[in-house]
């Protein structure tokens, strides 16, 4: 290394901010060989992108290559990188970004607008990249685990709102709309104080200044009312066609006395995303924040996602089902063993696994220690109901094996998505939407795997 400057008898290395650097001509040469954006690069080249290229039409101001635009998107959200703005900042900024472009930089409003406009074709890549891994032997079905965990939407609990609250807001609204009117009518009434002077300016006709003729007149006009109420209710003509609206979200059981037909009065509707709602944090059950539910099932043997799902339920008993199905609807069989927390179990759940063949652990109760269990052997007895056998066979020497797997499967994948990528909500509104964002995070966690996989074996005949 050449010496540079010599300040007060110490020698400092060069630093010369204005010399020209010469850059690879070739961008193949600007990253090493078992680098991400390499493999991403393959990987994406052998995904079926037909339906995006086949949205374009031939008319119009050229677009950027559909395959740039998907190879940045995945690039991002592999590295943690969801704002469509920092993805442009990262294209002028960083080698990695400025590879898979080939020095091309779509603006944020390119980049978001083709994750919108694609955004199923997106979901559908990630069936893809499952079987991709299926071909490279990374799933084997022989043991899956399930899990949920909420992610926050991108929406504030503080801009929702409850029936009651809503209420009692538009009653304030209304006092504020009424003092307003009083105060015009004051106004107004000075105006004419001094137009009409001691008239009032609308006396009533002279039919109605006689008390008498003003009574039978009020009379006629209630008994018309009436008639027009009778002849609704003949007719079943409803007083309001707008009071059939179904209520938004999932309300609770109504309480005494509440009106069954109409929303709950702690029924949470939020003006952001309509379609999130306020659940308990994973890492916090006593912290609130507007979240939805992420559901996934992991082969445990690669920690390849296998199936995946976004629900506005709070609670995960009604998602194990589901989530079994989209794995037969993926990899068209099932897994031969499955292990889940207690939050999964319910006694549909464990006789709808016992009849497809799943060898599943779904633990009845909590457990804090699995070794603390009694352990028990021999024979099952008979009569023993679902719930017993669960619990007997989570005492067994194999159900523990099952249900300890899950901790090691499972539950590393929300840490890796969340605290090693950085990716702790939705940058997208909507079910819809979510559950597509959602799929675009799956399936780039399914490309590290592979990437991670792809460079091990490069390594062993090295090694060897």
């Amino acid at each position: 290394m050449r010496k540079g400057k010599t300040i007060q008898g110490k020698t400092y290395r060069r630093f010369e901010p204005d010399q020209t650097l010469l850059l690879p001509p070739s961008l193949e040469e600007w990253v090493p060989q078992d680098h991400l954006v390499r493999y991403l690069a393959e990987a994406v080249d052998q995904l079926d992108l037909s339906a995006i290229y086949g949205s374009y039409e031939g008319k119009g101001y050229p677009p950027y290559d559909p395959r740039l635009m998907v190879r940045v998107i995945l690039y991002g959200y592999c590295v943690g990188v969801t704002s469509s703005r920092a993805m442009q900042r990262r294209l002028t900024d960083e080698v990695p970004f400025r590879f898979l472009a080939a020095n091309q930089q779509p603006n944020h409003r390119t980049l978001s607008k083709f994750r919108l406009r694609h955004l199923d074709v997106l979901e559908e890549l990630f069936t893809q990249v499952v079987h991709l891994a299926v071909k490279e032997k990374l799933v084997t079905l022989r043991h899956v685990s399930i899990d949920g965990t909420t992610v926050r939407a991108n929406a504030s609990r503080h801009k929702s709102t409850t029936k009651e609250r809503a209420e009692r807001e538009l009653r304030k609204a209304i006092r504020k709309d009424i003092e307003q009117h009083f105060k015009e009518c004051e106004q107004t009434d000075a105006r004419e104080d001094e137009l009409h002077g001691d008239r009032a300016g609308w006396e009533l006709p002279p039919h109605l200044t006689d008390p008498k003729k003003r009574r039978e007149s009020i009379k006629r006009a209630l008994k018309q009312l009436q008639e027009r109420s009778e002849r609704k209710q003949v007719e079943g003509v409803p007083d309001d066609p707008l009071d059939e609206a179904a209520p938004l979200g999932a309300a609770p059981p109504p309480e005494e006395g509440a009106d069954p037909a109409g929303p709950h009065p702690q029924e949470q509707y939020n003006f952001t995303d309509p379609d999130s709602r306020i659940m308990p944090l994973s890492n916090n059950r006593k912290a609130f924040e507007q979240c939805y539910n992420a559901q996934i099932a992991v082969d445990s043997d690669s920690q390849v996602i296998v199936a995946l799902g976004v629900s506005q339920l709070p609670f995960d008993q009604h998602h194990l089902q589901p989530l079994l199905s989209r794995i037969e609807l993926t990899l068209d069989r099932l897994p031969k063993q499955l292990a889940a927390d207690p939050g999964y179990y319910s006694n549909d759940n464990a006789r709808v696994c016992e009849q497809l063949g799943v060898d599943a652990v779904i633990a009845p109760h909590r457990v804090r220690n699995l070794d603390r269990l009694p352990r028990v052997r021999g024979r099952k007895p008979k009569g023993l109901s679902i719930r017993d056998r669960m619990k007997r066979k989570l005492r067994t020497a194999p159900g523990r094996e099952i249900y300890r797997r899950r901790k090691k499967s499972v539950e590393p994948v929300f840490g890796q998505i969340k605290d090693a990528r950085g990716i702790r909500h939705f940058r997208l509104r909507g079910l819809r939407k979510v559950r597509g964002e959602f799929a675009l995070i799956g399936l780039t966690h399914n490309l590290l795997k592979l990437w991670r996989a792809n460079v091990r074996a490069r390594a062993r005949p090295a090694m060897a």
